[in-house]
Formats: structure tokens, sequence, C-alpha cells
């Protein structure tokens, strides 16, 4: 992707990427960020940089792997599943000091996190 001078230089080359591949790319981060390949772009209100650590990102790839396989279209399964990501960690948080939250806890809150949706 080569170098950048700010945040929104970074962020007006991966919309160009996006657009270039036809493909959807998730930002992780304190306010993650998705991407899409129409150049949308949507920041995440969930959880942030308490989640920042190992298997965060394994958990996010798993609830994304999930959503696609349930048949939400690529776009949908990237703005939902962010969402849903940060939304276990918020719910989590509630449960755990955010110091000591594991990937694992992530997770365990899915159901939890569906639940809240729902309401």
């Amino acid at each position: 992707m080569g170098s950048w001078r700010d945040d929104f230089e970074k962020l007006e080359k991966v919309r160009e990427i996006a657009q270039q591949y036809t493909i959807n790319i998730i930002i992780k981060g304190a306010h993650s960020l998705s991407v899409l390949s129409d150049a949308q772009c949507y920041f995440n209100s969930t959880r942030p940089g308490e989640m920042a650590t190992a298997g965060s990102g394994d958990t996010l790839s798993g609830i994304l792997s999930s959503l696609y396989g349930q048949g939400y279209s690529p776009h949908e399964t990237c703005i939902l599943g962010v969402y849903l990501h940060g939304l276990c960690g918020d719910i989590a948080c509630r449960k755990i000091h955010p110091h000591a939250l594991i990937a694992s806890d992530i997770a365990n809150f899915i159901s939890a996190a569906y639940f809240d949706l729902e309401q």
C-alpha cells in the first residue's frame, strides 16, 4: 500500500484499493473501519482499544466467516461482523475488567450479543 502522510491519505489509499480490486477491507483498530468495494466507509461504534488482545482478530475472522456462510452479502458481513465483534467486547467488559479481556471472552459473549441485537 505504500506510505501515507496522515489517516486521511491512508483512508483514500484503502478506498482506491477496495474499488480497484472489488474487495472489502477492514481496518481493525480503536475504531475499526469497514471500507467496502463501492468506496463506502463505515466506522464501528462499539468497543474501542480494550479489544487489542492476541486472538481478537481471529475471533473477528470467525464471526465474519460465520455470517458469510449464513448467506449475508460481503458488505453486510463486514458491517455486521465488525459491529457484532465489538458488541461482544462491550458485553464482556460489563462482566470482565477490560484489562483482563482475552479473545475467548469475546467469543463467549456472541450469544448475548445476538440477544442484544434482537432487542
